[in-house]
């Protein structure tokens, strides 16, 4: 019974990123702006700013190796842990330091993230710490030291890569001992989930600027 369970939990992890990917699309822009509107000398124009953070690694090699009929769940389970490898080197609470100077900058009154991105971990008692990386509250800390307070308008949950709210995908590193991976039950002791999510935040220190939420998704300016 647990054999059949742990391998449920690579095929559910695999059959999420595949879904992860159709929403964020082939290519994501690394914490770069897409649009965004320099400070107006107009009292009256709402000043914007669209960022997509990059979720922190490419989903293919994961993408790749839950497509391919010769591939085994071992081979999956390997690819999908160098996205979370990747996600650490590419470094989002320093990518956010810039982040937050280019927002000052330009001193949007709203802005819209995309792939606001939520590295979860979880452990069994044998397992290690790993780094977890939640980007909204890791944004907003850069943002206060830079002196501006951005609070969240509308929070939109997307994607939540895992097998259940205590499964995630097994983690598999051979330079770390304690994530090792057992042959048997393919599960290892350290596990990660993705969770992705859309935001609106906005500028408290806005003149003139009034939010008015009527729910979690639905608001006005």
């Amino acid at each position: 019974m647990g054999k059949f369970r742990n391998r449920s939990i690579a095929l559910a992890a695999a059959t999420g990123l595949a879904a992860t990917a159709m929403s964020l699309g082939a290519t994501a822009a690394q914490g770069a702006p897409d649009q965004a509107s320099a400070p107006s000398k107009s009292s009256n124009a709402m000043r914007t700013m669209t960022l997509n953070l990059y979720l922190g690694g490419s989903l293919s090699p994961a993408l790749q190796a839950a497509a391919d009929p010769d591939a085994t769940i071992v081979d999956f389970l390997e690819a999908a842990s160098e996205v979370y490898d990747t996600a650490q080197a590419t470094n989002f609470p320093q990518r956010a330091k810039w982040i937050a100077k280019t927002i000052k900058a330009h001193n949007p009154d709203v802005i819209a993230l995309n792939e606001l991105t939520n590295w979860v971990v979880s452990k069994e008692p044998d397992g290690v710490n790993l780094p977890q990386y939640n980007y909204r509250k890791i944004l907003q800390k850069a943002l206060k030291k830079q002196g501006m307070n951005y609070k969240t308008a509308s929070l939109v949950n997307n994607a939540d890569i895992g097998f259940n709210r205590v499964f995630g995908i097994p983690y598999i590193n051979p330079d770390i001992s304690e994530c090792g991976l057992d042959p048997n039950l393919l599960l290892s002791p350290c596990q990660v989930r993705l969770q992705d999510a859309d935001a609106l935040l906005y500028n408290t220190k806005s003149s003139g600027l009034r939010y008015r939420s009527g729910s979690e998704k639905v608001g006005t300016f």
